[in-house]
């Protein structure tokens, strides 16, 4: 099921059964657990009808607590977190299942409940992950409701980040979306931080801007080799020699910024190749070490170099590299070398 089945069942009310949530998005799963607690329990009721488990395969001890009745309240909540009995079973020697060894009576007994839980209670079992052919996950997708929460990636994340500026009073552009999109991982908690601290730095102002985005991240080794990717592909050593220069400023470590500009342009020239042999982009992204969450974005700026100039690139890197560990050179003058070569070497 999608979180938008999941919304508009929670929406109608339709709140009792069991639910399993899994996925590598832990903001998204907090966030619609949150969502049925605050409508599955009152206010003030919390410790008669919210029960939480954790790291815990006691099954039987779930099981009565789901089965008493919610006080002076239609439902009652029942949240379990990993408890791992949702995961694929691993074969030990002689193909014994060590898993089902182990928690087979558990399993057992969770599915026989799962097949008919109380109408009064909503069951939210919070995993890791989940394996499609375990029987518990099964009977929750056949009697219940399953849901992954994969990363948003392109226009959902760029829609989510607009509605969570529009929950805190702003207006955000687009290009100020695209630039934070650009500078924080992948995790939507990394993204709501820094999007907390971009409207309380707005104060009342309800316009959000790319130079506010600018001014709360600041210059930092991560933002730099976005910095100097867009200059190489510009051809602008000028910016490129504003950014080394601000690194500096603030004690960045020089060193490291070679270092993550050459595995940066590794990573480029493997994706081209992956590319190049017809693989499809989201498996050329992630077996190049990329973030699904920005492709558009890596994928744009991989078109502005040729496999050639990032051949040499890697080449080069290599040479400066052992130059540094000889000796020969300093961190800051490799960065130099490197900005100034390949600003006027031609992409083809």
């Amino acid at each position: 099921m999608s979180t938008a089945d999941l919304r508009k069942r929670i929406a109608q009310g339709d709140l009792g059964g069991a639910f399993l949530f899994y996925g590598p998005e832990k903001f998204l799963i907090r966030y619609f657990t949150d969502l049925l607690k605050k409508t599955v329990v009152e206010p003030g009721m919390e410790q008669m009808n919210f029960l939480r488990f954790e790291d815990t395969k006691d099954i039987s001890s779930i099981i009565a607590c789901c089965e008493t009745y919610p006080v002076f309240s239609e439902y009652k909540l029942v949240l379990v977190k990993n408890t791992g009995l949702f995961a694929a079973a691993k074969k030990g020697e002689g193909g014994e299942d060590k898993k089902e060894s182990t928690h087979g009576d558990s399993k057992e007994e969770l599915v026989s409940f799962l097949k008919d839980v109380p109408p009064y209670c909503c069951l939210v079992f919070q995993e890791d992950s989940a394996a499609k052919n375990v029987k518990a996950y099964k009977q929750i997708a056949t009697s219940g409701m399953v849901v992954e929460f994969e990363r948003l990636i392109d226009n959902d994340l760029a829609k989510w980040i607009a509605r969570v500026f529009s929950d805190n009073g702003k207006k955000v552009s687009l290009s100020a979306v695209n630039l934070l999109i650009r500078l924080c991982s992948n995790s939507m908690d990394e993204l709501n931080n820094e999007i907390l601290k971009i409207c309380n730095l707005a104060g009342t102002r309800a316009e959000i801007s790319e130079s506010d985005v600018s001014n709360i991240t600041g210059t930092t080794i991560k933002t730099a080799i976005f910095d100097i990717t867009n200059a190489l592909a510009e051809k602008n050593a000028n910016r490129a020699f504003v950014v080394l220069e601000d690194l500096t400023q603030l004690n960045e470590p020089i060193q490291r910024l070679f270092i993550m500009i050459s595995k940066r342009f590794g990573q480029y020239l493997t994706l081209k190749d992956l590319l190049g042999a017809g693989k499809p982009d989201d498996i050329a992204l992630q077996k190049a070490g990329f973030s699904i969450n920005q492709k558009r974005y890596v994928l744009a700026e991989v078109r502005n170099f040729s496999v050639k100039y990032l051949r040499d690139f890697a080449k080069e890197c290599n040479q400066l590299d052992l130059d540094i560990k000889n000796g020969r050179m300093s961190d800051r003058t490799a960065v130099e070398l490197l900005i100034s070569k390949f600003c006027n070497k031609s992409f083809r």
